[in-house]
């Protein structure tokens, strides 16, 4: 499956003069002041808990099967969030399991306004293993992977001038249905011989997540969790020291 993201964005009217200076200094001061729409009498923070606080009286993330629901609100300076946490490891399934622990850690902790990650999940990907019937038949994965892609793919033959531009000429098979029963009941022809088989016969089929982007710094394949905390009830720092006991299993797992 796809994952999909959908987002609202709400643009709120500018607040009201709090003080003094909003009302008397700032007005003369400041050479971009607009006082129009200035009706907004509650501030970005409260309107932020509110909303969240309805999104969970609604039970809209388990109402319709949402991986993450969150409310995000706009920060000043480079860093939009207080905490990130960083994950390197070359086997990908360890990096995702730690990121998800890392996450369950934070649903317990009081003062988080949301947390979340970069990674991105692609399709389902079939990974096809010969078994040691294949080998013994003499099927290799390139002599397999040649002839899958050739029914299943499109293949460039050539390049033809209509006048205008250049065009290029591609074939690809329709006698073969794009689903996962018809691909293990395919007939693959035997080496040397007259006789077919079916895949699935020869084959092992194991499913597997893949990964829409890869974050690399400094060549090394680097997964992050963030999390943005509501300074007067939790600091960055006493998060960090709560799910401290989390973040030492994982290193000593993910190393």
């Amino acid at each position: 499956m796809y994952p999909y993201v959908g987002y609202i964005s709400l643009e709120l009217y500018k607040m009201k003069p709090q003080n003094f200076v909003d009302r008397y200094i700032t007005p003369y001061l400041s050479f971009y002041y607009d006082e129009t729409g200035r009706i907004r009498e509650i501030s970005s923070k409260e309107i932020s808990a509110k909303l969240r606080s309805f999104l969970k009286k609604q039970k809209y993330k388990e109402r319709f099967n949402l991986t993450n629901l969150m409310v995000v609100e706009n920060s000043m300076g480079h860093t939009k969030a207080d905490i990130h946490i960083g994950i390197i490891s070359s086997d990908h399934k360890k990096a995702l399991k730690a990121i998800r622990e890392i996450e369950t850690a934070f649903a317990t902790l009081k003062g988080l306004k949301y947390y979340g990650d970069n990674v991105k999940v692609g399709t389902d990907e079939i990974k096809l293993t010969i078994n040691s019937y294949g080998e013994e038949l003499g099927i290799t994965q390139k002599y397999l992977g040649n002839y899958v892609s050739n029914l299943y793919l499109s293949k460039k033959v050539g390049t033809l001038f209509d006048g205008n531009e250049l065009l290029e000429i591609k074939i690809k098979s329709i006698n073969y249905e794009d689903n996962l029963e018809s691909l293990k009941n395919l007939e693959i022809p035997l080496k040397n011989s007259h006789a077919t088989i079916r895949l699935k016969d020869v084959c092992d089929f194991t499913k597997t997540k893949s990964l829409e982007r890869l974050i690399k710094d400094d060549g090394e394949t680097t997964f992050y969790v963030f999390a943005n905390v509501n300074a007067s009830i939790l600091t960055a720092s006493e998060a960090l020291n709560k799910i401290m006991p989390v973040l030492k299993e994982i290193e000593q797992n993910t190393m």
